[in-house]
């Protein structure tokens, strides 16, 4: 009798010292007999034979996630947030410093690399808790994904406008090289010139001009051609001979004449260093 009581029954812990089934051959009852099929997957997969393998399991498991406890489906806001503050916590740089961004090696060469941008976009994760290793892909698509599209987007724009700009001008003052269209574009620069330069600057933000007085929205810049010849142009300075010689042209430099052009109308100056083939800048304009 003492026999049968030291047997127990199949699946207790009472079998895990190796007694048989009535003295048979049979093997060992597995104490994990009743488990659900998921459980006993899980067992298998992991190697454990007994119950003590499987407690100490679950205490190093518990020692390597610190005791944190994994959000389910039905999870608060807040659990999540929780979960995830612990469990990003040691991945964590102090402050924002931390991140170290860099051009995506794909990154167009004509496309600038904004470092003022940068420096919000590390600030931005450092205050979210997204740790270095997932920021810097992050930082990656946004560039690669939003950045350049949207630049190559529009610069394409820029340039439609331009053409559709050119086309109109060319209708409306002739060929750019005449002097019909030199004279239009230097009354126009006087009206731009003479308004301020807050109102080029407007113009600039706007899209209609860019730095280099390039002509962007023709319907919108063309009135002020008007505006130039009747308000700007009393200095005599536009005079509609431009089969005057270049004073900044190699053939036909005039310096004095030069300096007095860059004195009383730098934009018409730049206008003529450009087509003399040379560089505004080194006129300090």
């Amino acid at each position: 009798m003492s026999d049968q009581n030291r047997s127990g029954h199949p699946g207790s812990l009472g079998d895990q010292g190796g007694g048989t089934d009535n003295g048979s051959s049979d093997a060992i009852a597995s104490p994990f007999e009743g488990l659900e099929r998921g459980s006993l997957d899980w067992v298998e997969a992991n190697g454990a034979k007994t119950v003590a393998d499987v407690v100490t399991m679950a205490r190093n498991s518990e020692k390597l996630i610190g005791g944190i406890h994994i959000p389910g489906k039905d999870a608060t806001p807040e659990d999540i947030s929780s979960f995830f503050d612990k469990t990003m916590k040691s991945f964590m740089p102090e402050d924002a410093s931390g991140y170290d961004f860099a051009m995506p090696e794909n990154m167009p060469e004509y496309m600038p690399y904004d470092v003022d941008m940068v420096e919000h976009f590390k600030v931005g994760m450092h205050s979210r808790g997204v740790p270095p290793q997932l920021a810097n892909q992050v930082h990656d698509w946004y560039v690669n994904d939003v950045l350049v599209p949207g630049f190559d987007h529009e610069l394409e724009a820029r340039q439609t406008a331009a053409d559709n700009s050119t086309a109109l001008l060319t209708k409306q003052w002739g060929e750019p090289d005449s002097p019909e269209f030199g004279t239009q574009m230097e009354y126009t620069m006087k009206a731009v010139n003479g308004l301020g330069a807050g109102y080029k600057q407007a113009l600039i933000n706007a899209g209609a001009i860019d730095e280099e007085n390039n002509i962007l929205l023709a319907d919108l810049i063309m009135p002020l051609a008007k505006i130039g010849k009747l308000h700007f142009s009393e200095d005599d300075m536009v005079t509609g001979d431009n089969s005057a010689p270049n004073p900044f042209a190699d053939d036909s430099q005039n310096w004095s004449k030069a300096n007095e052009i860059i004195s009383k109308d730098p934009a018409k100056a730049k206008s003529l260093i450009l087509s003399a083939g040379k560089n505004p800048a080194d006129y300090r304009l």
